[in-house]
């Protein structure tokens, strides 16, 4: 039996002799009532980023995963070229993990990327803290001419 009560809920568990009366911030919706959800996941936490290993412009993230949010779709991840501003998604669908690849980072400059939660109904947390990383410049191409690597130093 589920009662919901402004934009909460109440949920009463009877499990043999046991009852249980469980508490809710989030309201609960079924096909009985015109419910909306409105409210967005918390904000993610603790995004990292690092170059991955043998790569100079492919960025790996990860962020602590979001266990409070029951309805929780994934995450989106948003990348700039400036810490103070700019950030555009680079998922179109929601990550469905707390890691991601970033294959498409920009070599040679710095990139910083904050992420945010997005729950079932499509409601978007705010953006995370930002972490940044500098990638390498792609490696110049072999002379065919001379047979050698210029190493741009």
């Amino acid at each position: 039996m589920a009662l919901t009560l402004g934009t909460g809920s109440l949920a009463l568990l009877t499990l043999g002799v046991a009852t249980t009366l469980m508490v809710s911030e989030r309201p609960v919706h079924d096909s009985s009532g015109p419910g909306q959800d409105l409210i967005a996941p918390e904000v993610p936490a603790g995004l990292a980023a690092r170059l991955v290993d043998g790569s100079g412009d492919e960025v790996s993230l990860s962020w602590n995963a979001n266990r409070s949010d029951p309805d929780l779709a994934g995450y989106i991840v948003y990348r700039s070229e400036h810490p103070e501003g700019g950030y555009a998604a680079i998922t179109t669908d929601p990550v469905r993990t707390n890691a991601f690849i970033d294959r498409g980072a920009p070599a040679g400059g710095d990139c910083f990327y904050r992420i945010a939660a997005r729950d079932v109904a499509r409601n978007e947390s705010a953006l995370s803290e930002l972490t940044g990383v500098r990638t390498l410049a792609s490696p110049e191409e072999p002379d065919v001419a001379t047979g050698t690597l210029q190493a741009g130093f």
